[in-house]
């Protein structure tokens, strides 16, 4: 059994990396933390690239610009291979899992020290009025396959 790998990551230009980071005027696409400097940041494919296959079957290109964000370590390293909906979800389990999984953090809540407050999560790229083209191809391409349509 052969296991399908993407092809490499495109590498980023300076001036695209500085495209990228411009896009959310220098702040993470997802919490919003501020990047302050080039060095700070990570180029998220918000469709992963694990992906690539069926996007480049409908021809989309995961390695285009209108595919990258900017975001912080934190929030890339979390985001992983997840969409956007799977992320957005498992920011919205935290408090539930720290209180399954931390004595430290049910202490600090029991001692009212943290207070846990439950809300949809609204990535700061949404708030902001950021448009991400690819997105469009997520929703247009899931629709696609929901229905059983195909090239």
């Amino acid at each position: 059994m052969t296991v399908y790998r993407p092809p490499a990551r495109k590498r980023l230009t300076q001036d695209e990396r500085r495209a990228v980071y411009e896009r959310c005027n220098g702040h993470c696409a997802y919490c919003g933390f501020e990047l302050e400097t080039m060095h700070q940041l990570h180029v998220d494919h918000v469709i992963p690239m694990e992906f690539y296959e069926l996007y480049e079957v409908e021809g989309y290109d995961l390695d285009s610009m209108d595919n990258f964000l900017p975001a912080c370590c934190s929030c890339n390293i979390y985001k992983h291979t997840y969409r956007l909906e799977k992320f957005r979800a498992a920011i919205e389990r935290m408090p539930d899992v720290l209180q399954r999984d931390a004595a430290t953090f049910r202490h600090a809540v029991r001692f009212g020290m943290v207070e846990i407050k439950q809300h949809p999560v609204v990535f700061y790229f949404e708030a902001t009025g950021v448009d991400v083209p690819s997105l469009h191809w997520d929703a247009e391409i899931e629709k696609k396959y929901r229905t059983g349509e195909q090239k």
